[in-house]
This record gives structure tokens, C-alpha cells and sequence, in this order.
């Protein structure tokens, strides 16, 4: 983003509501803002669940989601660092995926205990 936090380009397509999905500075932008939105509320649910000292496999889940979502922020950070590398920006999409399992497998072991 050149050094800003808000590129001066995002939004310099007219119509207005073109840039979130035309604009390479607006779509930047947004995937940043959701990705460091959604790292935090992993790794604040994953912090939640190791506290709670939960039975069962649900502090490996969490545990295991709150890792990815540290490696698949680095490997968004290397993908721009390295001007889209192919192989870490595959990687990073491979992790897309890895991420939503985690997430998941997570869910699967917070569902509630049935009664006998």
C-alpha cells in the first residue's frame, strides 16, 4: 500500500461501488482489514478455550486453529513481501482451507455433551 495505512487509490473507479470489487487497492485493503479482524477473534476464542481447561480434544483444537491463524497471517505477509511468489501464495491458499478445517474440527469439539 505504499506506505499508507489507506492507499490514496482506493477509490478512484467511478461508480463508487465498483472499487471493493474491481479496485486491486480497494480489495487489498478489505482482505487486510478482514484478515487482521478475524486472526483476533481466533486467536481470542482459542486463548478462551485454553482457559476454560476444557475435557477432551477441544484445547488441542483451539490450540491448533490459533497456530494456523498466526501462520496463514505470515504467509499472507510473505505472499505481498515477496510480490506473489507463486508457491507462498499457493501456500497461503492452501492455508485458507487448513484454517476453515481447524475452525471446524474446533466447532465439533465445543458442541455440547448429549444427555445419556
Amino acid at each position: 500500500m505504499n506506505g499508507h495505512w489507506i492507499p490514496p487509490e482506493v477509490d478512484t473507479l467511478t461508480p463508487w461501488w465498483l472499487n471493493p470489487v474491481e479496485n486491486t487497492a480497494a480489495i487489498q485493503l478489505i482482505h487486510r482489514t478482514l484478515a487482521m479482524l478475524t486472526g483476533l477473534v481466533v486467536l481470542v476464542l482459542a486463548a478462551r478455550v485454553l482457559n476454560a481447561r476444557l475435557p477432551g480434544r477441544a484445547g488441542r483444537a483451539a490450540l491448533a486453529a490459533g497456530a494456523m491463524v498466526l501462520l496463514q497471517i505470515a504467509m499472507g505477509i510473505a505472499t505481498l513481501l515477496t510480490v506473489v511468489w507463486v508457491p507462498i501464495a499457493a501456500a497461503h491458499q492452501a492455508g485458507a482451507i487448513l484454517m476453515v478445517s481447524m475452525l471446524v474440527w474446533l466447532l465439533f469439539e465445543l458442541r455440547p455433551v448429549g444427555r445419556g
